[in-house]
C-alpha cells in the first residue's frame, strides 16, 4: 500500500525502561506426536520454538508522519516444525552508552493484527517465516526527546528466554531505529499454508487460517468475468489487496443492488460453493501482500417472474468486504450483456474464495 496509507492506522505506545539478558541459543527441538497434519489444523499442538531454531530480521519497513514500522520477521532455520505464541520481548540497545528502551505490548499496529489474534499460535514452517508488526516515533513529531539511535536489539521469542541480539539497521529506510520512547510490538502472527497435493480434481483452497483479517481500506474492488446462460446473470466480485502486508477474507460480502430511482434490494447469501470450489463451507483465504486476490460470484436472473416483459436493472452495486465496513460503490454494468445486473428475481452472492484464473 501508499506510504501514507500503510501509516494512517498506526498505534503509538508508552514504552518502558528494561534489559534482557543474553545466553547461548539452545538446540532444534524434535517434532511431537501430532504430526505435520496435526501442526496445521492445530499449531499450538507443535513443539514451541526454541531461540536456536529462529533468525530475526526486519521486513516491509517504511517510514511517515513521524513514525517508522514494519515487520520482524521470525525464520524458522531448522528442519522441525514449531510454534510460536504471544509477543516476543524487544529491547533497543543504544551500544555507545548501554542505554536501553523496552517494548511495550500491541494489540494493532497498521490496524492489524486484531485483538482476536493475540493468543492464536502461529505455526513455523521449517525455513518459512512468521512475523510481528513493530511501530516506533522518529522524534521529529513526538513530544519526548529522543536519545542516539539504537544500535542493536535484543529479541527474546515468545516461549523462550533466550534473546537473540539483531543489528538496528532497518531496510528500506537505510538507518538503524531511531532511539525513541514509544517503541511497540504486536504478538506473533502469521500461519503458513499446507502444501498443495501434487494433483486433485477439485480446486484447493489456499488457507489464510491465523491471518490478520483484511481492513477495507486496504482492498480494492472490481467486477471480473460476466456473462449469462439458462436465465441467470453472473459476475464475479473480485477483492483485490493493495497493502504491502498479507491478509484474509472469510464469508460472504455485503452486496447491494441500486436502481436508477435510487431503490436499493440486498443480496442473498447463497448456500452454494462458488462454481469449481468443492466446499461446504466458508473458509480463511489468504490474500498475498501487494496483489492477492480473493473473489465470490454474484448471481440474479434476466427472466421476469411473470415470464414476459423487461426487468428494471442496476445502475450501482454497494460492495463490503467480509468483515468490513468499508462499502465500495461501483458501475453495476455487465460488459458481456451491454446492460445493468437485471433485477428480476434478486440477487444472491456466494462465499469469497480464492481467485480463479480465467
Amino acid at each position: 500500500m501508499g506510504t501514507a496509507l500503510f501509516f494512517s492506522l498506526l498505534l503509538a505506545s508508552c514504552a518502558t525502561q528494561g534489559k534482557a539478558s543474553l545466553s547461548s541459543a539452545s538446540t532444534t527441538s524434535a517434532p511431537g506426536k501430532g504430526g505435520v497434519a496435526g501442526y496445521f489444523a492445530n499449531p499450538a499442538s507443535a513443539p514451541e520454538c526454541t531461540a536456536g531454531q529462529l533468525s530475526v530480521s526486519f521486513a516491509q519497513v517504511g517510514q511517515a508522519a513521524g513514525t517508522v514500522a514494519g515487520e520482524m520477521v521470525f525464520t524458522n532455520t531448522s528442519s522441525s516444525y514449531c510454534h510460536l505464541s504471544g509477543w516476543p520481548s524487544v529491547v533497543g540497545v543504544v551500544g555507545q552508552t548501554g542505554a536501553t528502551t523496552t517494548a511495550s505490548k500491541a494489540i494493532s499496529i497498521l490496524g492489524r493484527p486484531s485483538g482476536k489474534n493475540s493468543a492464536r499460535a502461529a505455526l513455523a514452517v521449517p525455513h518459512k517465516s512468521v512475523y510481528a508488526l513493530f511501530s516506533v516515533p522518529t522524534g521529529v513529531d513526538y513530544g519526548p526527546q529522543c536519545g542516539p539511535a539504537f544500535t542493536y536489539l535484543r529479541v527474546t521469542p515468545p516461549g523462550t528466554k533466550t534473546a537473540i541480539k539483531v543489528s538496528a539497521s532497518l531496510p528500506g529506510i537505510n538507518k538503524d531505529m531511531p532511539g525513541c520512547p514509544g517503541l511497540a510490538v504486536t504478538p506473533v502472527v502469521g500461519n503458513a499454508a499446507p502444501p498443495v497435493p501434487a494433483a486433485t480434481t477439485t480446486t484447493t483452497v489456499p488457507s489464510g487460517e491465523g491471518m490478520p483479517a483484511c481492513a477495507g481500506q486496504h482492498l480494492q474492488v472490481s467486477m471480473g468475468r460476466n456473462g449469462a446462460a439458462a436465465g441467470t446473470v453472473f459476475v464475479s466480485l473480485q477483492f483485490k489487496n493493495v497493502s504491502s502486508l498479507p491478509c484474509s477474507l472469510q464469508g460472504w460480502p455485503s452486496v447491494v443492488g441500486e436502481l436508477a430511482s435510487g431503490a436499493q434490494v440486498a443480496a442473498s447469501k447463497s448456500d452454494q460453493p462458488p462454481l469449481g470450489m468443492d466446499q461446504t463451507a466458508p473458509s480463511a483465504v489468504l490474500l498475498p501482500a501487494n496483489g492477492g486476490v480473493a473473489e465470490a460470484q454474484l448471481a440474479g436472473s434476466d427472466v421476469p417472474s411473470s415470464g414476459v416483459g423487461e426487468c428494471p436493472t442496476f445502475t450501482y452495486l454497494l460492495i463490503a468486504a467480509p468483515g468490513t465496513g468499508t462499502t465500495s460503490r461501483i458501475p453495476a454494468f455487465v460488459p458481456n450483456l451491454g446492460v445493468g445486473m437485471p433485477d428480476c428475481r434478486g440477487l444472491s452472492v456466494t462465499w469469497v474464495v480464492p481467485y480463479q484464473a480465467p
